[in-house]
């Protein structure tokens, strides 16, 4: 089933975590049988220092930090800085990773935490 712009509007989550310096999930594992459109990630600087972040995906059935492949790494983000993935502007219909049933989203950052919010929809597979 093809989703108009309002659909996929109404299906948006935005959440927001800090991530360390061990894995950190982004969100709560995808659901079987969906699949997870993430269309942005926004990274915060703390204010104290420049630190590198990076992305992994954890497959199905995999283990942290065995099976995650990584899928961005690193993002240097300086003290006062915001990075945004996509750079510049991003599209609810043209996300930026496909997160398939039982997977997840981590971040690791070297140095101090990091406030990093992920906006995503998810969609039956």
């Amino acid at each position: 089933m093809v989703l108009t712009k309002e659909e996929i509007r109404e299906r948006l989550i935005t959440e927001s975590v800090w991530v360390t310096t061990s894995w950190t999930a982004l969100f709560a594992q995808v659901p079987d049988r969906k699949i997870r459109y993430v269309v942005a990630i926004w990274i915060s600087g703390n204010r104290q220092s420049t630190d590198d972040i990076q992305f992994a995906l954890l497959p199905k059935d995999g283990t942290v930090p065995g099976s995650l492949v990584t899928k961005w790494s690193p993002i240097p983000v300086a003290p006062a800085d915001f990075r945004q993935l996509p750079e510049g502007s991003f599209n609810i219909e043209d996300p930026i990773l496909k997160c398939t049933g039982e997977s997840r989203l981590y971040g690791k950052v070297v140095g101090i935490s990091l406030n990093t919010t992920a906006e995503y929809w998810d969609d039956d597979i």
